[in-house]
């Protein structure tokens, strides 16, 4: 598993052992403490009674707007429930929001639209290509299809709290080390 601060690009991978909702928010919660700008979008479930699935929505990490992603199919649907016109809009959002720089974008999963190309997948290479680094979750059944978006600039993190954190102080660190080498350079 590789986890160098180099990778600006990183990805927990789901095994159905923790709770990313929790351990995403968890790494929001410690970064904003400390006053960095985190953008992108947390998922939300919420149980509605009578119902056998529960309503998916993205809540905005700058202004706490939550916003249903998923389309009631009815209780004995099996299809998959994502309204993809709904993520298509958030993620024009979040690509406009990427002009303020944050000091990181979550993107709460790579899933099945960002494999097959739509989704969140513009707005994670725009991301990258502003020097932005990115955390996503993402599934087995996705992993090749992010493994081969993200190419040298990925990294695959263990599910926790801290070694999420550890990743991103060894990305701001290498971040100053080289603002630092320019600065000297300069004089």
């Amino acid at each position: 598993m590789t986890q160098r601060s180099d990778k600006i690009f990183a990805a927990i991978r789901l095994n159905g052992g923790i709770d990313i909702n929790i351990l995403l928010q968890s790494v929001v919660d410690r970064l904003q403490s400390n006053k960095l700008s985190v953008q992108g979008y947390l998922q939300k479930e919420i149980m509605l009674p009578d119902r056998c699935k529960c309503d998916t929505y993205l809540e905005n990490l700058m202004n706490g707007d939550q916003i249903k992603i998923s389309q009631d199919l009815g209780n004995g649907a099996r299809g998959c429930k994502l309204d993809n016109s709904m993520l298509l809009k958030l993620s024009d959002i979040a690509m406009r929001d990427l002009d303020l720089i944050p000091d990181l974008l979550i993107v709460n999963r790579f899933g099945r639209s960002e494999a097959e190309g739509g989704g969140f997948r513009d707005v994670i290479g725009k991301a990258i290509s502003m020097g932005i680094p990115v955390l996503t979750a993402v599934k087995e059944e996705h992993y090749p299809d992010w493994k081969l978006f993200s190419d040298e600039l990925g990294c695959e993190l263990p599910s926790d709290c801290e070694n999420v954190l550890d990743w991103y102080g060894g990305i701001l660190r290498t971040t100053i080390g080289e603002a630092n080498k320019h600065v000297s350079t300069a004089r």
